[in-house]
Order: C-alpha cells, then sequence, then structure tokens
C-alpha cells in the first residue's frame, strides 16, 4: 500500500494486481469462487458532521476524478489517489466477471477501519495500530484520522471466509460497517477498562462520520455462521489491547 499523490504511480498497478489475479484463478477450473478484498474508500469517505446514505450501489468516482485532476501532485492528493485505486481496481474485477465469464463466482467485501486482535508485534498493523499506540504510550497522533465506521478485524476474516463458502452469498459487495466511531469513544471505553491507568483527555474538535448504511446483511451473514452479529467496539479495544 502507497499513499503516493501521483496517480499514476499507484492506480496502474493496483488495477493490474486485481485483474491478473482473477486471469489467473479463471485459467484454473477447481476454482469456484473468489472473494476480493476492496475498501470502504471504493464506497465512500467519512462524511464529517453532514448525513450521506450510501449502498452497495455507489462508487467513489468523485475520488476518482479528483486522483486524476491535472498536476502538481501534493499530497493532499494522497487519499484521493488511494480511494481511486480502491473504486477502479474492484470496478475493474467486476468487468471481468461480466466480459470474460470466469467459471467461477466474484464476492467483494469492503471493510472500514479494521482494529483488533494483533497476532505480531512483527506485523505491519495498519489502523490496528492506532488505537494500541493510545493505550501503550498515550499517543493520539493517529487521531488524524477522521471520524468513521469500524470494524473487528475477525469480524472482517469470517466474513471474507463467509463470502467464499456460503453458496448465498453471489456477486455480492459486502459492506463491513460494524460501528461509527472517534478517537474520544476509544479514550472514553479505555478509561472505562482500564481505570488504574491514565489517558490523554478528550480531542477537542473531532466530529463524528454521520454515514448512514445499511450494514445489517454483513451482520446476518456474521450471525449465520455463529457470531451475534457485529463485534461491539468494546470487545474490539479490548482484542485490539490484547488485556
Amino acid at each position: 500500500m502507497t499513499f503516493s499523490p501521483d496517480p499514476n504511480k499507484v492506480i496502474p498497478g493496483v488495477v493490474a494486481g486485481a485483474v491478473n489475479a482473477a486471469s489467473a484463478a479463471a485459467k484454473q477450473p477447481s476454482v469456484k469462487r473468489f472473494v476480493y478484498t476492496s475498501s470502504s474508500a471504493a464506497v465512500t469517505l467519512p462524511n464529517l458532521d453532514h448525513e450521506v446514505t450510501i449502498s452497495t450501489d455507489q462508487w467513489n468516482d468523485q475520488e476518482v476524478e479528483k486522483a486524476w485532476a491535472p498536476p502538481p501532485y501534493n499530497l493532499d492528493r494522497s487519499y484521493s489517489v488511494y480511494s481511486a485505486s480502491k473504486t477502479q481496481a474492484e470496478k475493474e474485477m467486476w468487468k471481468f466477471i461480466k466480459e470474460q465469464k470466469p467459471g467461477f463466482v466474484l464476492n467483494c467485501l469492503l471493510p472500514n477501519f479494521n482494529m483488533g486482535t494483533i497476532l505480531s508485534d512483527k506485523q505491519a498493523t495498519s489502523t490496528g495500530a492506532a488505537t494500541k499506540a493510545i493505550y501503550e504510550t498515550g499517543n493520539t497522533g493517529m487521531a488524524q484520522i477522521p471520524p468513521q465506521w469500524m470494524v473487528n478485524v475477525q469480524d472482517t476474516a469470517r466474513l471474507h471466509v463467509a463470502a467464499l463458502i456460503d453458496p448465498d452469498v453471489e456477486n455480492q459487495r459486502i459492506l463491513a460497517f460494524a460501528h461509527p466511531f472517534n478517537f474520544n469513544d476509544i479514550l472514553r471505553i479505555m478509561r472505562e477498562l482500564y481505570p488504574s491507568k491514565e489517558f490523554p483527555g478528550d480531542i477537542r474538535g473531532l466530529g463524528r462520520d454521520l454515514t448512514k448504511v445499511d450494514n445489517r446483511p454483513g451482520a446476518e451473514l456474521l450471525k449465520k455462521f455463529g457470531r451475534p452479529g457485529w463485534t461491539s467496539l468494546e470487545e474490539t479495544i479490548k482484542d485490539n489491547v490484547g488485556l
């Protein structure tokens, strides 16, 4: 993953990687199902303090347009380029299915901010590092990440498996949006869970992501495979901290 602001250095490679994987799978008659990990960024970015309703029919085309605008490629374009890479790659996957008609079913999973259990301290943990850093060092530097929806990384994994083996899930986009949050929610929960430990005060002016999304299909799929639905933010923080 790269946050280069130059679309030419990011998007073609991401698209090619996705299509090459699909092409390779299509050559193997034994491959019957293919799950592609897309991103919430292929549908929307956080909608700070204004309501927007999203669905699986939508694409983040406005970020694609921003990403491919003429240079200069300044750093403030980085997340548009990232979002555009996710949007265009997933679109090409669905185009591949339509045009090439491979012998497999495609499902795409679109997770938002993943947090939860970190299996190894030696692994890059992306968004999961933010919560652990708050607990271990009180560092809220990653709170510059805007308020948005989160999902427990194990729920993300379970949904990948469900999309792979459940015959009722066919040619679907699954939105892995569990709960909206901001970093003050994380601080509040940590104070409740670990009262003997000191944490920074609330961060001023964070706002809220007011995106509206029907996350029931993902929850129902989790229930089908023995879970109560989406893992709560509190349980996810416990998982993330590892205590």
